[in-house]
């Protein structure tokens, strides 16, 4: 199964997550382009069509054959890019509160590019970024380690680039179109935001279960880690036919 951060950290968000399903499954686990090890440089940052090309790529090059996906966030939009272009890549998803809009108009293919966020530098950056995180989820933020908080740290430029753009736009007709299993989750914690989108979503889709983390918040993987994998586990067994117990770290 393939593993996708969402804005802010890189790879590494998934390590718990990984280590509790490393026995069973075989891993993979990306830095989203600009993220992490993967670089980006071209002049304009990223946009969702740049990372949607690069998951599929990294399943091509890696010659992963139908593994399902695992996204939270801004990498779940990331995993929904990636299926409208090539809907038989992932056998199955589970997407964790993924910050989208549903409606009956265009999807957001059809939206103007996104502004260059304001330019910030030095401290500055990083008490806007922190405050940020703490507005998503304080408490994820407060058990983190130093060495977690380092890697959120040095990911705010890209974080705030990600979050500038424009809101994500899918349609029922489109999510209509993705009949492959998907579990969608939320936590009973999370901002209305969050829990309405993944609610709208989840209803959309024809083939999905929605799954409500208890006590849980925007970055449940830091908080509630077991939950989280355990719950990546049930519904990997459901919708895999295969796995291999072989762990691989694909950055």
């Amino acid at each position: 199964m393939v593993f996708v951060h969402g804005a802010g950290g890189d790879g590494h968000n998934w390590d718990g997550v990984v280590e509790r399903l490393r026995d069973r499954f075989s891993c993979v686990v990306v830095d989203r382009c600009g993220y992490g090890e993967s670089s980006w440089h071209a002049p304009e940052p990223p946009g969702r069509q740049a990372h949607s090309q690069h998951l599929r790529l990294v399943v091509s090059t890696l010659g992963l054959a139908g593994p399902c996906a695992v996204g939270t966030s801004g990498g779940a939009l990331t995993i929904l890019s990636a299926l409208r272009e090539a809907p038989t890549l992932f056998a199955g998803a589970a997407l964790i509160e993924p910050p989208l809009r549903i409606g009956d108009g265009h999807a957001d293919g059809a939206l103007p590019p996104a502004a260059r966020p304001p330019s910030r530098e030095g401290d500055d950056l990083q008490a806007m970024g922190e405050a940020s995180i703490r507005r998503t989820d304080a408490a994820a933020w407060d058990v983190m380690s130093p060495e977690n908080r380092q890697r959120y740290i040095a990911s705010f430029p890209a974080m705030f680039r990600e979050t500038s753009q424009p809101p994500f736009i899918t349609t029922t007709a489109e999510l209509a179109r993705m009949t492959l299993p998907l579990a969608v989750v939320y936590g009973s914690a999370t901002q209305d935001r969050f829990a309405e989108s993944s609610k709208a979503l989840a209803a959309a889709l024809p083939n999905s279960a929605l799954e409500v983390v208890e006590g849980a918040a925007h970055l449940m993987y830091v908080t509630h880690t077991d939950e989280v994998a355990g719950l990546i586990g049930t519904f990997l067994d459901r919708c895999s036919a295969e796995v291999r117990p072989v762990f691989q770290d694909s950055r």
